[in-house]
């Protein structure tokens, strides 16, 4: 008996939104646009960061000791 009559209290009670249809669209609701807006954060770095390695310019190649360029005046 006791039990019931808390199980009714708590299902009136209007912060317990566990049991009302309402409720549970809200929270799912809430769920879906905190998983969107990590998607887009997520998204937004990875452009950032493709974006910062497009614009490195590349270090120009070294020079190799071996190379000697000799010229003949024959040309």
């Amino acid at each position: 008996m006791m039990k019931s009559l808390i199980l009714l209290g708590a299902l009136l009670m209007p912060a317990c939104s566990h049991f009302t249809e309402s409720g549970r669209l809200d929270r799912a609701y809430a769920k879906h646009m905190k998983e969107v807006k990590q998607m887009r954060v997520a998204r937004e770095q990875r452009r950032a960061q493709a974006f910062r390695e497009s614009a490195r310019v590349p270090p120009p190649p070294p020079e190799s000791p071996l190379t000697v360029s000799v010229s003949s005046g024959d040309q």
